[in-house]
């Protein structure tokens, strides 16, 4: 086989393979929590499961995996007679590769694989913002190189003698052509803007955010925490050490 054909027909079977992986759909994952019915409330189809200390009450429940990690749904109550703070930075998950038992509140050092710290929201919404103040200068950026290409087309008529009739019809096409890419790019940046201001709402309003608790009193939030595909086991873990309470969940993967 000649170097032409060979090369040719890698290149068809790489695109081949990429076209197959790129339609392949990502695996979908579901957390279950191991905890019996018995012991938990259900509400909407999610599964609450609370357990406490005798200095907090924390009740959690799995919402759903998105692209931000495990959505967890997570109430603190504040049982002490002195002000605490509740913040997602006491919220993370040790990954395991064998199961630990329900009641388990110290399994085995050597079972752990990761730990997964929640996601921070001020550096969550930082990031968002930072895109926006990019995507605000892309825009500012494409209205002044469009008011520039418009300028010197006019200063071109001015200064130019009479047009034929194909340089005029190639300029109008040139104009037209010059407005509708200035409003997809307009289009594409208020899309953009919109997305992430959605976006940052969801992350500054209901997310759980640095909090301070009188006593008995609680709050509640969203925590994400970051998806390891290759779990098989998750304990999360909620609160400061001395008074940290557990939740084991198994992982789903679904191809």
């Amino acid at each position: 086989m000649s170097t032409i054909r060979l090369a040719t027909l890698l290149f068809v079977l790489g695109v081949i393979v990429f076209i197959g992986t790129g339609c392949t759909p990502d695996p979908v994952y579901r957390l279950k929590s191991t905890v019996p019915d018995r012991s938990a409330d259900w509400l909407q189809g999610r599964k609450y499961v609370t357990r406490s200390t005798d200095s907090l009450t924390v009740t959690l429940a799995y919402v759903r995996t998105t692209d931000d990690g495990h959505k967890f749904d997570v109430h603190i109550e504040n049982r002490t007679r002195r002000t605490i703070i509740a913040e997602p930075s006491r919220v993370f998950a040790d990954v395991y590769y064998m199961v630990p038992k329900p009641d388990t509140t110290t399994p085995p050092d050597s079972y752990v694989q990761h730990r997964m710290w929640a996601n921070d929201p001020e550096r969550t919404l930082l990031a968002i913002d930072r895109r926006a103040e990019a995507v605000e200068a892309d825009e500012r950026t494409s209205r002044v190189l469009y008011a520039l290409e418009s300028f010197a087309d006019v200063a071109a008529d001015v200064s130019d003698g009479p047009d034929t009739n194909a340089e005029n019809e190639r300029e109008a096409t040139e104009r037209v052509e010059r407005i509708e890419r200035r409003s997809l790019d307009r289009r594409r940046n208020l899309q953009s803007l919109s997305a992430l201001e959605r976006r940052r709402l969801r992350w500054s309003e209901t997310t759980l955010r640095r909090t301070t608790l009188p006593p008995q009193t609680g709050t509640r939030g969203y925590v994400y925490i970051p998806v390891k595909n290759t779990a098989r086991y998750l304990l999360v873990h909620v609160g400061p050490q001395e008074h940290r309470v557990h939740f084991p969940y198994r992982q789903e993967r679904h191809e």
